[in-house]
């Protein structure tokens, strides 16, 4: 009777140990499963990353592209630039050069001040004779349409 009891008792701490067993098997199913989820996300993200890598590679193609067209128009405004500078020197020598004629059409222009004075004079006249001829031709309509009454 004592070894069935001790039969029964390892018997007993067999299935314990099994279903433990099975436990401990059952969870390291479930992280496996889950450790397959975490790597086929992380392949998933490393190929997204290697693409973003790629479109960043062309982006920053393109921007060398254009920084080294940039750069080479600069070079044409440089060259224009120095190219103005040429042309306004020899354009302030000849300035320099023409200055004794500027002081001739100076007197030019105080001659023709004056009379553009004197016509704007005239014509201020001439303005106010036309106002007092238009009124004597209204009263003079005036005058008409009565006796025509």
């Amino acid at each position: 009777a004592v070894v069935a009891d001790e039969i029964r008792k390892l018997a007993e701490e067999s299935k314990v140990s099994a279903e433990k067993i099975r436990d401990v098997v059952q969870e390291i199913g479930n992280i496996a499963q889950e450790a397959r989820g975490v790597s086929s996300e992380i392949t998933s993200q490393v190929e997204e990353g290697a693409e973003r890598a790629d479109v960043a590679d062309k982006k920053l193609d393109e921007i060398i592209n254009a920084v080294d067209k940039i750069n080479h128009m600069l070079q044409n405004i440089v060259a224009a630039i120095e190219e103005q500078t040429a042309a306004v020197d020899e354009i302030s020598q000849a300035m320099a050069e023409n200055s004794k004629s500027v002081e001739g059409i100076n007197a030019n222009v105080q001659q023709v001040h004056s009379l553009l004075k004197e016509t704007t004079a005239n014509t201020e006249e001439v303005a106010a004779k036309v106002k007092s001829v238009r009124n004597n031709a209204v009263n003079l309509k005036e005058v008409v349409t009565r006796y025509k009454i």
